[in-house]
């Protein structure tokens, strides 16, 4: 995105500490840039936005691009974009991304960028919990051929606020991530109450009022001083919870198992044992953020000389497809031609060839 002002200032793309916005939970989670470019298209002050989806090297169309790989965009613009924000996906994380946010532009300018955690989803580093696919792992991975690599699943809930990223944790056995990731089984609470499910809830760690209060109010933070649901009140209050919540796998079961407390304790069971089969995860060698993984560059000349290149006067002919956020790469690239001033930036992904830092 090119913009006039500081449109980010205003409507930023992330603040440290605070929720993620719509457009940063799907770039993050889902390599998706669509909410995003919507969050910023046509808005006051932005010049125009664009997205990159894929990545040509010769015969071969990335998705990202690799350890150490490059990319150079040249995109005409009216003139009036004196500002820079560029945000990248990263597929390899749970909730990772890499945000340039409101740079200005210039010539001989270069900006280093960290990769954030967007704090939308547990940074469990399961093989089937990030974006990227099966085939897209390198071949030393143990998430290359595992058949559940795919599945993208996005259900633990994150930290609820941005923050750098901390970089892939080194797990290492199953043991661990059974700590981190196993629903508590019925058989190990001691459920005194009339109301299983709302002490079960409790017990484990749920707070949030709404789950468990009649007369519930927004502002209300305390349930405690609340009329508590029965039961039968509590899974027929689940239709009217905030997505956050519902979104939440117990939530989930307890709703399945319609007021069969037996049941959904059973449902716990079977998934914890699916759980224990995936227990795969991303090795921290081949994958690691916890630095700059990213560079911008920008150059500027007066005449454009590449008159027969294709880019000129028509963008629905140049490969690209679309608008301008770089969505699923690791790293991407930038230009614009500013009237007869052509501004060109590249992005290089600092990792090594094997995909660390």
């Amino acid at each position: 995105m090119t913009a006039l002002w500081k449109v980010t200032d205003d409507k930023p793309i992330y603040v440290f500490g605070d929720h993620a916005n719509e457009g940063l939970r799907e770039l993050s989670t889902n390599a998706d840039a669509g909410e995003m470019e919507d969050r910023y298209n046509d808005k006051w002050g932005v010049e125009q936005v664009k997205t990159f989806k894929d990545f040509d090297f010769g015969s071969i169309d990335n998705r990202f691009l690799n350890g150490g790989a490059s990319a150079t965009f040249k995109v005409r613009t009216s003139g009036f974009g004196e500002y820079l924000s560029i945000a990248v996906g990263l597929p390899f994380t749970n909730d990772g991304a890499v945000v340039l946010q409101g740079v200005p532009i210039y010539d001989g300018a270069e900006y280093y960028i960290p990769a954030i955690d967007a704090g939308v989803e547990g940074n469990i580093q399961a093989c089937w919990s990030v974006e990227a696919k099966a085939d897209e792992f390198p071949p030393q991975s143990q998430c290359y051929d595992e058949n559940n690599a795919d599945d993208n699943i996005n259900h633990f809930g994150g930290e609820g606020y941005v923050a750098m990223h901390r970089g892939i944790q080194d797990l290492d056995n199953g043991n661990e991530l059974a700590d981190l990731l196993e629903f508590v089984e019925c058989d190990k609470i001691d459920l005194k109450s009339n109301y299983p499910y709302v002490e079960y809830f409790l017990r484990v760690g749920f707070s949030h009022p709404i789950l468990f209060c009649k007369d519930y109010y927004d502002g209300l933070v305390d349930f405690r001083n609340c009329d508590i649901f029965d039961d039968d009140e509590f899974i027929d209050n689940i239709d009217d919870l905030p997505d956050a919540l519902q979104d939440s796998i117990l939530i989930e079961l307890a709703y399945i198992s319609n007021g069969d407390f037996d049941e959904f304790c059973d449902l716990i069971s079977d998934a914890n044992k699916q759980l224990e089969d995936g227990f795969k995860v991303l090795e921290p060698w081949f994958f690691d953020w916890r630095n700059e993984i990213m560079k911008v560059e920008v150059k500027c000349w007066l005449d454009d000389g590449w008159k027969d290149d294709g880019w000129d006067n028509d963008w629905d002919n140049d490969g690209w497809g679309g608008s301008h956020w770089a969505s699923s790469s690791s790293s991407s690239s930038r230009s614009y031609d500013l009237d007869s001033l052509d501004w060109d930036w590249s992005l290089d992904d600092n990792r090594k060839k094997n995909g660390k830092n």
